[in-house]
């Protein structure tokens, strides 16, 4: 049975009257034993609205250390016999998301949000520890609900909030630990009130040392790419 929240994505499609389905999954915090062993898996069955409806066997969640390239799972794509505006329902475990697909020749409505803007995003040597970092993060304007989710590889996630007190400013500092030396890659991504991707702020790569001389310092810059808007018409909570 599933407990995580999901939704359905509804693409148009390269064919007239067809739309892509995917199902988006939000981003989890950390993960425990129990999840890696059991991430979430339950049948998914999708009904396209017009009558028709899809067995897609069992769908199983990322965990958090796979969510950030497995958030989205492509399901089909389907082609109405008719172009016109359909309600279309994905069911997983007892979750449901569902999402409006239009095959008349609009654009599906979208939603942009606001870019909050990363003020800072350092990662910094600790002394005598080469196998630590230490991260100073600061995020300006964001909207209320929003928080932003940092995956500084090796499994250590977090996702992190505004204050009760108010205001749009996130800060925070705390240390990284890394197991072995290698080239590591630190995200932060921006999600919605309900833990779903909005677009990612920045990421920087990070090399850890053996040697006691580590590398003076890694600082971000925000992501070159626009931020993918959010789909507004498309989306419901489980």
């Amino acid at each position: 049975m599933s407990h995580l929240p999901i939704r359905l994505l509804a693409r148009p499609g390269e064919t007239a009257n067809s739309v892509h389905f995917q199902a988006a999954f939000a981003g989890l915090q950390e993960q425990t034993v129990a999840d890696e062993a059991d991430p979430g898996c339950a049948p998914a069955r999708l009904l396209t609205g017009d009558g028709q409806s899809y067995d897609l066997g069992n769908l199983c969640a990322p965990t958090a250390v796979t969510w950030r390239e497995q958030r989205v799972a492509d399901l089909v794509t389907h082609t109405y016999a008719a172009p016109g505006v359909y309600e279309a329902a994905l069911h997983w475990g007892d979750a449901v998301g569902a999402a409006t697909a239009e095959t008349d020749g609009r654009a599906m409505a979208v939603t942009t949000a606001a870019a909050p803007a990363v003020a800072l995003f350092q990662i910094k040597p600790l002394p005598d520890d080469p196998f630590q970092r230490l991260v100073k993060l600061k995020v300006e304007g964001l909207q209320p609900g929003q928080s932003v989710r940092l995956d500084a590889a090796a499994g250590q996630v977090w996702r992190l909030a505004l204050a009760e007190d108010g205001g749009d400013l996130l800060a925070a500092e705390f240390a990284l630990t890394y197991a072995k030396p290698g080239l590591y890659v630190a995200t932060l991504d921006l999600l919605d009130d309900e833990g779903f991707w909005l677009s990612t702020l920045a990421e920087t790569p990070l090399e850890i040392l053996e040697l006691a001389a580590a590398p003076a310092e890694e600082e971000a810059a925000p992501s070159a790419e626009a931020p993918t808007p959010a789909v507004a018409e498309t989306a419901a909570e489980a």
